[in-house]
Formats: C-alpha cells, sequence, structure tokens
C-alpha cells in the first residue's frame, strides 16, 4: 500500500510541477507540457460453458455472471522538443493501473526521442513494435476484441490449447530499446532489443538470473515491416512480424548451462526450444468497411524438448475479422483457429507419472475455434457503449491432458481441473470511458 501512495504522490506531483511550466521557450524550443489521458472498460458477461472458472468439483455451483473492471488505465506523458541535435522531440510516458486486483501499480514507463526524418526510439519498459504495429483481426474487431480480449480469464482453457493474441516470444513490457523508422513510400520498420525478458524496472539482476517455473529470453529481437498506403480510395496495410531470442531453461541460470549451477530446490529443470517466431497481417479498408486477417507460426518457440519429442510444436494460428461502421454505430464479426501438434513423450516425460509408461503413441493436436461479433454504439465523445456475443470450441487429446497434469506438479500449472475439451458461449455488455 505504501508503494502505491508514493506512486499517486509522485504522479500528482509531476502533474503539478509540469503543469505550471511555461509553455513557450526561445528558439522555438517547447515544453515540457503535460497531457493526461485514460481509460476503463465495466462489463457484465453472462456465460454457458462445460467448465467455467477452475470449479472441480461437480457439487460446486459455478456462477455464470460476472462483472469487471476492465482495461482499466491512466496515463501521464510529459512532451517536449527542442532545436538541439538539428530538431528534437522528446517525452516521458508513465501509465497506472487503474484495475484494483494488480498490486503493480505502474504498467509503463518510456521515454520516446524523436524526429520527422529521422524515426522514433523508445527506451524504457515497453512493448516492442509486434505490440503495437503488427496487423490482424484484433486491428478491426470491437467491443472489448472478442476473442483478443479477456473471455479466456474467466473460463477453463484445456492444457496444450493455444488461445494466444501474440507470439510465442514476445518480450511484452520488458525493458528494452525500441527503434520505428520514418514511413517511406509507405514503408516502415521497427525493430526491439530485450537483453532480458525478465528485467522489468530496477529489478535487481540476481533476481532476473533464473525461473524455477518457466523459461526466458536472452538477447530478444523483434523485427516488423509494414507497408501503408491508399488506392483509388481503398487503404492497404500489411504487416510482417519475427521474434528471435535465445531460451534459458527453466530452473537454470542464465549465466551456466552446467546442472551444478542449476537451483538445487528445483528437482527437474525443463529445457525449450529456441525463440522463433513469425506472422503475416493485413488490413483493408473502404467506406466504412474494414477487414483484417493473420498467420502466425511460432514453430518450436518455448516447446517443451525436455517431456515431448522433435515433432513437438507451440502451434499455429489464424485469425480473421470483419466490420462497418455506419453513424454512430460499429458492427464486426471474427474467427479465431489455432492447432498445435503435441508430440510424443520421451523417457523423462514417462517418468512422471508411473500412469504415463505405457504412452508411446503421438499425443495428437489441440485445437481452438472462436466467433465472435460485437456492436459498439459511440454515445458522445469519450463515451460508448458495446455488446458482444462469443461460442468456442477447445479440445486437447485426453491422452495429452493426463501429461498436463503430471506436468503440472513442476511447473506449477493450474490444469488440475482434468478436462481435455471445453464448449460455451459468452455474452457481454458494458461501457468504455476514454479521455
Amino acid at each position: 500500500m505504501r508503494k502505491i501512495l508514493l506512486s499517486t504522490s509522485a504522479m500528482i506531483g509531476l502533474a503539478f510541477a509540469t503543469g505550471n511550466t511555461t509553455n513557450s521557450v526561445a528558439n522555438n524550443n517547447t515544453g515540457p507540457e503535460l497531457k493526461i489521458t485514460g481509460k476503463t472498460t465495466v462489463s457484465t458477461y453472462f456465460f454457458n460453458a462445460d467448465k467455467i472458472g477452475t470449479a472441480t468439483d461437480a457439487e460446486v455451483p459455478e456462477n455464470k455472471l460476472t462483472t469487471r473492471v476492465e482495461n482499466s488505465k491512466i496515463k501521464f506523458n510529459v512532451q517536449g522538443s527542442t532545436e538541439a541535435f538539428g530538431g528534437l522531440d522528446y517525452s516521458l510516458l508513465i501509465a497506472l493501473s487503474g484495475d484494483t486486483s494488480k498490486t503493480n501499480t505502474v504498467g509503463e514507463t518510456v521515454i520516446k526521442l524523436g524526429h520527422s526524418s529521422y524515426g522514433e526510439l523508445y527506451l524504457g519498459d515497453t512493448q516492442g513494435p509486434d505490440g503495437f504495429k503488427k496487423l490482424s483481426a484484433q486491428s478491426v474487431l470491437g467491443g472489448l476484441g472478442g476473442f483478443s480480449g479477456d473471455i479466456k480469464n474467466i473460463i477453463n482453457v484445456p492444457g496444450e490449447v493455444l488461445w494466444s493474441n501474440g507470439l510465442e516470444g514476445s518480450p511484452s513490457k520488458s525493458t528494452k530499446i525500441v527503434y520505428i523508422s520514418p514511413r517511406i513510400e509507405g514503408f516502415q520498420l521497427g525493430v526491439s532489443f530485450t537483453p532480458n525478458t525478465q528485467q522489468k524496472g530496477s529489478k535487481s539482476l540476481n533476481n532476473t538470473r533464473i525461473n524455477k517455473t518457466k523459461g526466458f529470453d536472452k538477447n530478444n529481437i523483434v523485427g516488423l515491416l509494414s507497408y501503408e498506403n491508399t488506392f483509388n480510395g481503398i487503404n492497404v496495410g500489411l504487416s510482417g512480424t519475427v521474434i528471435k531470442g535465445t531460451v534459458h531453461s527453466a530452473g537454470q541460470y542464465e549465466s551456466n548451462k552446467n546442472s551444478r549451477f542449476e537451483d538445487p530446490a528445483y528437482k527437474s529443470s525443463i529445457k525449450y526450444g529456441e525463440t522463433l517466431s513469425w506472422a503475416v497481417g493485413g488490413k483493408i479498408g473502404y467506406y466504412g468497411w474494414e477487414v483484417g486477417a493473420e498467420y502466425v507460426d511460432n514453430k518450436k518457440s518455448y516447446s517443451d524438448i525436455t517431456h515431448f519429442t522433435s515433432d513437438r510444436d507451440s502451434g499455429k494460428i489464424t485469425n480473421v475479422g470483419v466490420s462497418y461502421k455506419f453513424g454512430q454505430s460499429k458492427v464486426s464479426a471474427g474467427y479465431y483457429h489455432s492447432e498445435k501438434n503435441i508430440g510424443k513423450l520421451t523417457p523423462l516425460g514417462k517418468a512422471l507419472d508411473k500412469k504415463l509408461k505405457e504412452e508411446t503413441a503421438p499425443l495428437g493436436t489441440s485445437k481452438a475455434q472462436i466467433f465472435s461479433l460485437t456492436y459498439d454504439y459511440k454515445v458522445n465523445t469519450g463515451l460508448s457503449l458495446f455488446a458482444e456475443a462469443n461460442h468456442f470450441q477447445l479440445e486437447n487429446s485426453k491422452a495429452a491432458q493426463k501429461v498436463v497434469k503430471s506436468l503440472d506438479n513442476i511447473t506449477k500449472g493450474s490444469h488440475n481441473f482434468g478436462d481435455n475439451k471445453n464448449t460455451g458461449q459468452v455474452i457481454l455488455v458494458g461501457t468504455k470511458v476514454s479521455f
């Protein structure tokens, strides 16, 4: 609580300090000036599914109605400009979460330096180009994003089923350097470098050297090339993304691969496939209509190669969405499909549980299919209402689900509900406020 109060006090102090700053300086220098933006959503979910939440006892009633506060944040953006270095725009962005369930109040801290001729440089805890530049169905869907929203946090997703909006190995908001080039003839390049995906803020170096339950990346690089242009009133956008990194095994210190350097309290280190995932996506817009689509191939990124054979992969994703705006309204529909090859068990995999000794055949594939329909109505600037309907079909093989339960003992997972499939519907209505 003390940290929260200190963070909030610092932001209020920053607001007063920058608010009293002179807005114009000689020699066309400007700033710094403070701009505050924010948003929040309150949604009510109605759902019907084979399994909801994490209830395992058939006699325990499952709640099929819930209300949530989501996507709540406030951003303090201090901006300025100077004639130094041939003209430079600079800013400091600090984003605070409005989610009362989170213990970390600060979600993003980044310095941005830019020039129209040279591009933009981002330094700090922020997303890479894969987080805000790639194109997909998510680029056109309304509501809370349908399958790209928070539905998966409400229902049970069987183990090994891939339900994700991003690429495997994404550095998320770990501390990094990002460069976004100017757009030239429609083309733009984005690159990020993350030395250690466990590093955020001023986290102690010793605490970034090991992860007991999952792997992490060193020298993670994201590259994205995009294209945008307009032809006869048709807006066209394309993007291609690649993520590459060196994975360090769970339970193993990043500085040495020898077993004697492994955490003695962690009995079974898991080795993972190297990070190498890619995606291509696009968006087309014409007179209120928009179509977005994406294909993702995660290859073997973060694939468990200790307990499974080399034919295992991290899954492929296809998503497509279409939307239409008319007046103050927008309707959209989307489809998501994923498929993941689980592979066979290695001798170490069979040793996880005596029940697995007879599992010699391939464990099959896991699949997900999700259909989304959304409606948005803009009441006024900064205020909108929305509704969503989603249908999902998630399935894993029964043999693979047995393995998932055994792996939970060492990965500290949460798939102990035991179901290998889940089908159902989620309907939600809500209100968005932004400024």
